[in-house]
């Protein structure tokens, strides 16, 4: 009876431990972000194209960058995406930038289906 009992509990535990190492190993399958261009809180001129770089593939048509003032007015931008970098999310403001802080806000779908997001800030001098 003991014996079954601890075998029981063995197995019990051996299975929560499988469930938990796959959860684990799944949480770290979602793309992370590798740079951003222009890098982040630096000051800059106006920059002719901004883009957020990760470390596997994302589904670009499901995925968004986008650029705002301070004040949080929406830049006008223009979707650069280069089809042969699926790592890569590009946009290009559509008139220079004026002196002040802008933020880079971006989401992105894996090919997994898992949606991550962020933001980074420069200034433009």
């Amino acid at each position: 009876m003991k014996i079954e009992k601890t075998i029981r509990g063995s197995v019990a535990l051996a299975t929560t431990a499988a469930w938990l190492l796959l959860g684990s190993a799944q949480a770290q399958a979602h793309a992370k972000l590798v740079s951003v261009v222009p890098a982040a809180d630096s000051t800059v001129a106006s920059p002719k194209l901004i883009q957020v770089h990760f470390d596997e593939a994302v589904e670009v048509k499901l995925s968004r960058l986008k650029l705002s003032m301070s004040d949080g007015t929406a830049v006008s931008i223009m979707g650069m995406n280069d089809a042969k970098d699926p790592t890569t999310l590009s946009i290009m403001p559509n008139a220079e930038l004026k002196p002040g802080v802008y933020t880079a806000s971006w989401s992105v779908v894996t090919d997994d289906g898992h949606k991550v997001s962020g933001s980074f800030k420069f200034t433009v001098k």
